[in-house]
């Protein structure tokens, strides 16, 4: 007689990686061309994906919809409810920005989900010198997410002024080590030799990730004494 282990149904076996991945592909590039809001709300989801390939597909084949066509529904898609969504048309508005995708991004700075606000501070380099833009990420560097709070100091070291000094001093002493480290890699950035002397305070009782970056952006500065500091 047959035993139950014989019997029994044997699922089949999940598909090789790379089919998958071949799978989804096919899928991102034909539901993109469609063109229906509903489908590029699914692509631009995508770029929440932990796959960088598929992040990264996702953004090539939504590039390749005709200008107007996409302006036009990533515009809608940054009013999308889906946060995810708003976050992936934050994304791809920055790659071919224009007066009406600007401020779409500025909008987000302000979005009630910590993801769309974090895009926002990743893509601000598109608007260079932009003092609203600045005043916003501003706030963000006391942002209750920690996340955010990191990519606005990384953004304000790549994009910001010297008004901008006090703002990542304060950050110097979040609670948050990531937020530490992050505020110095970006005072270093600014190449404000007012930074040094916080700096060095980062170089005493802090965890390592902390305090190598304070000792990259002490050497950034170039002082004599933050040399002196950084070989001893």
């Amino acid at each position: 007689a047959a035993t139950p282990a014989t019997n029994a149904r044997r699922s089949p076996a999940p598909p090789p990686a790379p089919f998958v991945w071949l799978v989804r592909a096919a899928a991102i590039e034909g539901i993109t061309q469609t063109g229906r809001p509903v489908t590029i709300r699914s692509v631009l989801a995508n770029l929440s994906d932990p796959e960088a390939s598929i992040r990264q597909m996702s953004r090539n084949a939504l590039l390749t919809l005709p200008r107007p066509q996409r302006a036009k529904m990533l515009l809608s898609a940054s009013e999308d409810p889906d946060p995810i969504v708003r976050a992936g048309a934050v994304v791809v508005l920055a790659d071919d920005p224009d007066d009406a995708a600007r401020a779409a991004i500025l909008a987000a700075f302000s979005d009630e989900d910590a993801r769309v606000r974090k895009a926002a501070c990743v893509h601000l380099d598109i608007l260079p010198g932009d003092r609203p833009a600045l005043a916003a990420l501003r706030k963000l560097l006391t942002d209750d997410d920690p996340q955010v709070r990191v990519e606005a100091c990384v953004s304000t070291g790549n994009n910001g002024t010297v008004e901008q000094l006090d703002g990542l001093v304060n950050c110097l002493w979040d609670h948050e080590a990531d937020v530490r480290a992050a505020a110095c890699r970006a005072l270093g950035c600014l190449g404000c030799a007012e930074a040094v002397p916080v700096l060095r305070r980062s170089l005493r009782g802090q965890p390592s990730r902390v305090t190598l970056a304070a000792r990259e952006a002490l050497g950034r500065l170039g002082d004599d004494d933050s040399i002196r500091i950084l070989i001893s």
